[in-house]
This record gives structure tokens, C-alpha cells and sequence, in this order.
């Protein structure tokens, strides 16, 4: 039953809580290590910070309790770490598993949620951004940088794991080398650039793949050996490729995108490709962020795959993101996955600016501005021809034809309610469509240009895709819009009677 509390999109801690009190307090059962896990991961997964110190007062609990802690409760902490950017805590949760060994012992999921967690953090130095940002392609940039005095990082990390004659340490006191003995406490100095968690990320990555396929130059440390049972995965590329996106210039992300996978053999999802597109969309020189979308999305197009490669259904929180990608359901193109990637190309199109000659110019004035709006507006045209808006309203259709079929209850059972969203089963993927919000950058480029006639064709697309997802909205809830608009009338009339 807790464990229940922490599925779905929609998890309900203050449930478990109470669940995980009766079992406690009021029948005098002891708490088990699975019953702590699924409580602190109902906590975790909120969303807040309230409930996710809850999940770290339970943990230490469960630690005082002498309950011992399974690779399972690292999880559930570092899911609420990622969602924070909580790198402190982070950090030091991966020193723990190391240090407790055996079963809880860190894997690639485990390696993967502290890099999504380096993705979130924000470092102090917001000037560290631009500052250490560089045209040179790949990491190795990044790893040639030193970090600032205020880190605390007691030696380098070249000298940590190069020396052949330091004497042999224990794989804790290796990592604590690698991140530094800020590790071990909390809050402890954090990195002050995004130079330094780079470099930090870096090392740690290094412990999981060949440092040759992050730093070409060959100037970063050897591969080491704190993690010798991770094998790479794709959650674990897509994870590093996450602080990439966020922290690092876009040569470095588009080049890890471009070697990684292929080198260690290693399929990309569908959040691979979302991730690089994304990032392209973001990159400061336009001309060349469009030439690697177009490669991006081309490779996406070809890209399917029959199984799923990952499954670790207890990751699972149906909300299109890390978890959903853990429990496997990132290898095969879904609805969403192809909106969110015909939505990216469209505005990256719609953003790119090229400067050409204008042979009628003056000197002074012989550089023009061109777009590619045209363009945009030709693959959004494209894409409701291939995902026609009725596909909306037909899918809901079969749906709800589908459920007629089951047998009948022998009395009414009304087991989910709108003022509960976690009664609520997760709602089914729907076909590809694309909303104004998605296309707004096209609509506003039209609009620059005079081109009264594109801007016309991207209201009515859109038009359409509103009115065929709001009637599929119905036909699903089998409630009318005129009966939603009776029923609103009413409850605003009884909220005024008192």
C-alpha cells in the first residue's frame, strides 16, 4: 500500500505517511527496509521541498533504527536531490553507497541521478558561465581549467590516480580524492563556476568510461576503478549529456552526442534526442545549431527500436521524465516524443538568422538579414499533413468504444474523482499535435516578415489541433462542454448561497 502511495504521476505522501504510522504506532509493526524505501520515495517524489526533507527526516530514522539502507533508499533520496539540484547532499549520498558496499553498492542508475543532479545545481558564479565558455570544441577545455581556491579539492585528480607509488586506499577515500572531502559533510564547498562542476562532473565520468572518449587531448586523469561493476547504459550518457546541455558549451554536448553512444556501443532514446534538440535550440551561433539539427532530426527520423533496452519499473513515475526513461519506456517513439521534436526543429528554424550579401546595397549597407521562416513554416505544414488533427479525436473514439466492451459492474463504482488527480489513472498517449505556445516563435517571425498569409495558416493549424484535442477531451470524460459550463454555473451558485 505505501508503496503504491509512491506510483503514478501523481504520488501521495501524506498518505503513505499516514499508512507507514498505522502499520507503526498503531499496530506495533516494525518497520521493514522495503516499507522505508517506498515512504521516503512517496516523499521524494512530491515535488517539494517540504516533503522532501521528510524524506531525509525518514531516512535518518530508518539509519537510527539500525534499518539497513538498500541501493533502493539512495534512489529514492537522490530522485529528491535531482529535483532540487541538492548537490551537497548529492555527493555525499554517493560517498555512503560506496562506503556500504554490497548491495548498495552504486550502479549506472545510481551514477546517473547524482549527474542529473550536477545538471540542476546552480553554481553562485553566474559570471562562470560565460567566462569559461570557449569556441574550442569538447571537454577538454572544460578539463584544463582549475578550480577556484574556495573548492575544496586536497590534491588533483591526476595526481590522486596517477601516482603508481601512492600507497593503495580504500574506493571511499578514492572518491573522497575525486570530489573532494566536501563530501563527507553538509553542507561543505560546493563548486563556485560551472567550470568547476564540469570538471567535477568530469572526473566522475571518467570512473565510468574511458577518459579517452571524454578528453581526446589525453591530459585527463586515467580511468579509475571506484565503480568496476557500472557498465555504461543509456540513462548514464543521457545523464552526463544533461550537464553538458546545461553547463558546457554546445560544441561539447553536440561532440559527446555525436562519439558517445556509438563508441561504447550504447542505443539512444528517445531523451537523447530530446536533449541535444533542446540544447540546439538554446546555442548562441544559430547557423551552426541549425546545420546540427537538421543532422539531429534526420538521425531521429531513422531511429525506432523494437525492445526497450532498461527496465526498472520501480523508477517509474509515469511523468515523461528520468524515471520514465529508467523504467524502459523511452525506446520507442511516443506522441509526445514526436510533438516535442517537430516543435524544437520549428523554432529552431524559426530562430535561425544567416547574414548574405545584397548585391543592390551600398557599401555602408551590404549585409542583409535572411530567415528561414519559410522553412519553418513548410515542416509545420508537413506535420499536420502526417499527423492529421481527426487522428485525435479518433484515438479518444476507439478508446471509449474499448471500454464498452468490458463487462458491466453490478452496481455503479465510482473509484476516481477530479479532486483527487491521484485516483486518476495516467492518461493514455496521445497522437502528435502541436498547440500555439509550441509555434509561438514561428507565429511572431510571420509576423516580422509581413507574410500575412503564414500567419493566418499557423492560427488555423493550430485552431484545429485546440478543437480536435478538446473534443477527444470530451469524448474521454464523457462529459459535453455545455455540461462542464452547467456544472461550474452550479457549484459557483452554490458557493454564493453559502
Amino acid at each position: 500500500m505505501i508503496a503504491a502511495c509512491a506510483r503514478g504521476p501523481h504520488p501521495s505522501p501524506e498518505r503513505a505517511i499516514d499508512l507507514f504510522a498505522e502499520m507503526t504506532a498503531d499496530n506495533g509493526l516494525a518497520p521493514t527496509a522495503p516499507a522505508y524505501n517506498a515512504l521516503i520515495r512517496a516523499c521524494a517524489r512530491r515535488g517539494t521541498q517540504e516533503y522532501y526533507f521528510e524524506a531525509l527526516r525518514f531516512m535518518r530514522q530508518m539509519l537510527d533504527e539500525n534499518v539497513d539502507p538498500s541501493r533502493q533508499t539512495f534512489h529514492a533520496v537522490l530522485e529528491g536531490a535531482r529535483r532540487h539540484g541538492d548537490l551537497p547532499r548529492a555527493r555525499w549520498m554517493l560517498v555512503k553507497m560506496v562506503g556500504v558496499g554490497g548491495e548498495a553498492a552504486p550502479d549506472a542508475s545510481s551514477l546517473g541521478l547524482v549527474f542529473q543532479t550536477y545538471a540542476a545545481y546552480k553554481p553562485p558564479d553566474a559570471q562562470g558561465r560565460s567566462a569559461k565558455r570557449t569556441s574550442k570544441p569538447g571537454p577538454a577545455t572544460v578539463v584544463a581549467s582549475e578550480p577556484s581556491e574556495d573548492a575544496a579539492t586536497p590534491q588533483s585528480t591526476a595526481t590522486s590516480f596517477a601516482d603508481p607509488t601512492a600507497e593503495p586506499r580504500s574506493e571511499t577515500q578514492k572518491l573522497v580524492d575525486l570530489l573532494g572531502e566536501s563530501s563527507l559533510f553538509y553542507p561543505g564547498p560546493l563548486p563556485q563556476t560551472t567550470a568547476e562542476v564540469l570538471l567535477e562532473a568530469h572526473n566522475l565520468m571518467t570512473q565510468c568510461v574511458p577518459s579517452s572518449l571524454l578528453d581526446p587531448s589525453g591530459t585527463s586523469a586515467p580511468q579509475g576503478t571506484i565503480f568496476p561493476s557500472v557498465t555504461p547504459t543509456t540513462f548514464l550518457l543521457n545523464s552526463y549529456l544533461s550537464v553538458l546541455a546545461a553547463h558546457a558549451p554546445f560544441d561539447a554536448s553536440l561532440a559527446f552526442w555525436s562519439t558517445a553512444f556509438d563508441s561504447l556501443d550504447v542505443p539512444r532514446n528517445r531523451f537523447s534526442f530530446e536533449l541535444i534538440m533542446r540544447r540546439c535550440e538554446t546555442a548562441k551561433n544559430r547557423q551552426v545549431a541549425t546545420e546540427a539539427a537538421r543532422v539531429v532530426f534526420a538521425a531521429w527520423k531513422a531511429w525506432d527500436v523494437a525492445e526497450p533496452t532498461e527496465t526498472v519499473v520501480e523508477l517509474d513515475d509515469g511523468e515523461g521524465g528520468a524515471d520514465d526513461e529508467l523504467a524502459g519506456a523511452a525506446a520507442h517513439k511516443s506522441g509526445r516524443n514526436i510533438s516535442l521534436m517537430w516543435a524544437h526543429m520549428i523554432r529552431i528554424l524559426s530562430r535561425c538568422v544567416a547574414l548574405t550579401a545584397c548585391p543592390r546595397a551600398t557599401a555602408d549597407f551590404s549585409i542583409v538579414r535572411s530567415f528561414a521562416d519559410a522553412e519553418a513554416l513548410a515542416l509545420f505544414q508537413t506535420f499536420i499533413t502526417q499527423y492529421p488533427p481527426t487522428a485525435l479525436v479518433t484515438q479518444a473514439e476507439y478508446a471509449r468504444e474499448a471500454v464498452k466492451l468490458l463487462p458491466t459492474l453490478p452496481s455503479p463504482m465510482r473509484l476516481a474523482s477530479a479532486l483527487y488527480p491521484e485516483t486518476h489513472a495516467g492518461a493514455a498517449d496521445r497522437p502528435p499535435y502541436l498547440l500555439f505556445d509550441q509555434v509561438r516563435l514561428l507565429h511572431m517571425r510571420l509576423a516580422e516578415v509581413d507574410n500575412a498569409r503564414g500567419v493566418a495558416t499557423v492560427k488555423g493549424i493550430c485552431k484545429a489541433y485546440e478543437g480536435a484535442l478538446a473534443k477527444a477531451r470530451e469524448i474521454e470524460e464523457g462529459v459535453s462542454k455545455n455540461q462542464k459550463k452547467r456544472d461550474q454555473r452550479w457549484m459557483e451558485e452554490q458557493e454564493r448561497l453559502g
